[in-house]
């Protein structure tokens, strides 16, 4: 049986040692605002749905290869479907309190006792901002939801199931959980 290598790739929690050894350089690649790019099918999440508040402006900012790879990827997808950007760039003041929020989650789970565990678990869903560089903070990451949108140019966000996990337990947060539907399960498997 043939190895899937991108799986073990994306099974990997981003502070991995082995992700850590890939050197990272500056390529020069400009930031894109996805507002400004007049693709129909690459919108910011606000434009869908008004409950998420961001505290910077930038959220909407990507890496200009990254944009290229989103391009890709619709070419693949659907035509009626497109992908709706809930935050790429994050400061890094944003990405340590997105940390901090998590980690504290984890240690009233796991109790004061145990903190590397509790850091362990949160570095399976936030990027640590200490001895790393987390990829939203170069505008090299998104986050994002899936919409489709009819004739008549009315978008609506696909079920992909729970949604965050900086406050709650997430337990869909995994890409093919049992705890998500056999609709959000397909809505998932397009990308």
């Amino acid at each position: 049986m043939e190895e899937n290598n991108s799986f073990k790739i994306l099974s990997l929690v981003i502070a991995n040692p082995k992700l850590r050894q890939i050197p990272i350089k500056d390529n020069g690649d400009c930031l894109i605002n996805i507002n400004n790019a007049n693709n129909p099918r690459i919108v910011s999440y606000k434009n869908l749905n008004k409950t998420p508040k961001t505290k910077y402006l930038d959220n909407c900012k990507i890496r200009k290869g990254l944009y290229e790879k989103i391009l890709i990827l619709l070419e693949n997808l659907p035509q009626n479907i497109g992908i709706a950007v809930f935050e790429g760039y994050r400061p890094l003041w944003k990405q340590k309190q997105y940390f901090e929020i998590k980690f504290k989650n984890f240690v009233k789970q796991y109790g004061t006792n145990n903190f590397e565990k509790a850091y362990a678990q949160t570095c399976k869903f936030v990027s640590p901002f200490i001895d790393n560089i987390p990829p939203h903070c170069t505008g090299g990451a998104i986050d994002f939801s899936l919409f489709k949108f009819d004739k008549n140019d009315k978008r609506t966000l696909l079920d992909l199931g729970k949604t965050g996990i900086l406050h709650t337990n997430n337990n869909q947060a995994q890409t093919l959980d049992c705890n998500i539907t056999t609709k959000q399960k397909q809505n998932r498997t397009m990308l």
